[in-house]
């Protein structure tokens, strides 16, 4: 399969919605639009442990046409990477440059999320390619982290985790 770090593309294939005009600037949250110019330190300001669980400021790379399709439907959890078939996140803007390196991964536009990672497991630097959702929720936990030798990485399996997501330059 090729190297699959960071798969980030593959783990966020939205089908197009034919018809359907997106600014870039609108945040998702829990599917419906809000939060529009909040800056990213103003999200990072939002990282910390609430009802909800862990809550963290992350970061996803992808291509244009593709953040647009996140930006408005929401992310999508993929069938294969590091950690099995899930929505992977950086921990920096700058750590996506090396993990969206994948065969099914894309470049160009940069999504920052508030994403409740909950409770977290910890793994080693090759994860486990097998991995659920069902699976790492079957052990009590809601996310993966592990660090492929790049930088900290994310893996969720539920789009219902990220809670906020909007475009980094604005």
């Amino acid at each position: 399969l090729g190297s699959l770090r960071g798969s980030l593309e593959n783990s966020t294939m939205v089908p197009k919605a034919e018809g359907h005009a997106m600014s870039t600037n609108t945040t998702v949250v829990n599917g419906s639009s809000s939060l529009d110019g909040m800056s990213a330190a103003a999200l990072g300001a939002l990282t910390s442990s609430s009802s909800k669980g862990k809550v963290m400021t992350l970061y996803h790379q992808t291509s244009p046409s593709i953040a647009a399709l996140i930006l408005k439907g929401g992310f999508k959890a993929g069938s294969g990477g590091w950690c099995g078939g899930g929505i992977y996140f950086a921990t920096t803007r700058h750590d996506t440059d090396s993990k969206a390196i994948g065969p099914h991964s894309h470049t160009g536009f940069i999504i920052v999320a508030t994403v409740d990672v909950g409770k977290v497991l910890q793994m080693t630097s090759t994860c486990d390619r097998s991995m659920t959702g069902k699976n790492l929720s079957g052990q009590g936990y809601d996310s993966i982290s592990f660090n492929p030798g790049d930088g900290d990485e994310y893996s969720i399996y539920s789009a219902d985790r990220v809670l906020s997501a909007k475009d980094y330059s604005r």
